[in-house]
Parts: structure tokens; sequence; C-alpha cells
């Protein structure tokens, strides 16, 4: 029976110690646990350049009669302070199309934003049309400050040129929660969380359709608070950084570790 050297178990110790510590989540979501934290808003072309849709109970992205697109960002404060992001999720509850016919499609893809904006409450019924941003304008009209292009379409000034994930949508058949959770959305939610870009949150837009007129819908965090867990949401893991004393102890428990076989090999 071979018995472990004294170095080598402090190093199997300290470094099981070390990874102890289990990755945690947390659910983003307006009304889930006292959050409030979820801002968005739908953006509509043409005739509807200044108004805002902040407090409608959709987010609608494509074309239907005129051009729309939707934001949406969440407060990251509620993760604790010295964490790694290891992944992220964005779940929207899917119900309804337009225009999508059977063997049609229409792709959708979050684009991480450049500028702030403010969500409003208007409801496209003519209350608060103008509280917040629309197509046109980052903030409520008659604010001078507009995107670079209609919609946040700028990739120079308004949004990043690359999306963070893309989803393809068929024919609407049932109410159904759709992700975005490609490695781009864990690497975005992270650089929010450790300051590394600041958080405006993404833009949604289609990028490919096979026909023209056709867009998808998602309940928005307007939905009445009965049904909240239906309302966009955010899930995100994470796990403390090692402190540096922790990690030189592994280091020091390997390097005496391995000194101690070799000096009994010797």
């Amino acid at each position: 029976m071979k018995i472990l050297s004294t170095g080598v178990l402090l190093t199997l110790v300290v470094f099981i110690s070390a990874s102890a510590s289990v990755a945690d989540s947390i659910t983003l979501q307006n009304g889930l646990s006292g959050y409030t934290g979820c801002a968005d808003a739908y953006l509509k072309g043409s005739i509807s350049d200044d108004k805002n849709y902040g407090g409608a109970l959709t987010l609608e992205v494509g074309v239907r009669a005129h051009d729309r697109d939707f934001l949406i960002a969440f407060d990251l404060s509620p993760i604790p302070a010295g964490q790694r992001i290891t992944s992220a999720s964005l779940g929207l509850y899917w119900i309804d199309d337009f225009g999508i016919s059977t063997d049609e499609w229409l792709d959708v893809a979050v684009f991480p934003l450049k500028k702030s904006w403010t969500e409003g409450t208007g409801d496209g019924q003519g209350g608060e049309d103008r509280s917040g941003c629309s197509w046109l304008y980052q903030y409520a009209y008659p604010s001078t400050t507009t995107w670079a292009n209609g919609g946040a379409n700028s990739t120079t000034h308004d949004r990043d040129a690359d999306w963070d994930d893309k989803r393809r949508f068929g024919p609407f058949s049932s109410a159904q929660w759709v992700t975005w959770d490609g490695d781009n959305v864990t690497g975005t939610v992270s650089d929010w969380y450790t300051g590394g870009r600041s958080n405006y949150g993404w833009v949604a837009d289609f990028t490919g359709s096979s026909d023209d007129g056709q867009s998808v819908d998602f309940n928005s965090s307007e939905l009445a608070e009965t049904s909240y867990l239906f309302r966009p949401k955010l899930t995100i893991t994470y796990e403390p950084i090692p402190e540096p004393a922790t990690l030189l102890l592994v280091a020091t428990g390997v390097l005496g570790g391995f000194g101690l076989l070799k000096r009994r090999k010797s």
C-alpha cells in the first residue's frame, strides 16, 4: 500500500479546500424575490418615430408594416462582489408571430448597446407616448439625443457590429421560452459585471428572414404581476474568485509535494 507524502497530502487538502466553493446562480426577473431591475421597450419606425412603447405588454421585433426592434437591460447589482461569471442566459417568453408561414423563418439576434436609454411608460395607445426611448430618440421626446441611426442601428455608434447570439423562429405553435445563451452572452454579462464595459443592455433585431413582413412577439416586463414568472429573465451562474493567498498556498503545496517525491525517488 502506497502512502502519500506529507507534501502531496497538503496539496490535496488545500486544493480540495480551494475548490470547495460551489457555483451559485441567480435569476433576474421583475417580480421575482423583489427584483425590479429589468427595463425593456420596443422601438417602432416610420410614423411612430418619436413614440415610446416602454409600457407595452409585448416586445416586438421584425417588420409588421414598420420596422421594429427592442431594447432590454438588467441591473446586475444583486450579484455579490468578487465573483466570476461562468454562464449567462437571456430568456424571453415567445407568444406570437406575424406573417411566418409554413417553411418560413425569421432570425433574431441580440447586440450589446453602446448608448444609454430610458424605458418610458408609453403603451402605443396614446398614453405617455413620448415618455422614453423611441425609434429616433434615446430618451423622451423632444430630447435632442438621437440614435445615430433609427432603431439603434448604427454599428459604429449605437450597437456592436457582432451579435452575442441568434435564434431562428418558424411559425408560432405554442407559447414557449426561448433563450439566447451563447458564449458571447456570457462574455458580455461578465464585462458589464466587472465594469469592463458600460451596461446599456442589448438591442434585439432581425438579421434575416425568408420573406418580407415577418415579426415575432414576446412578453415584456410589464406583464401583469400575477404572471410575473413569464416576464423576461436573465439567469446567471457565478463562483467566487479565489483569494491570492489561497492560490499561493495551493502553489506552495504542489511544489512541496513534488519536492518530497523527487527526494524519495533519489
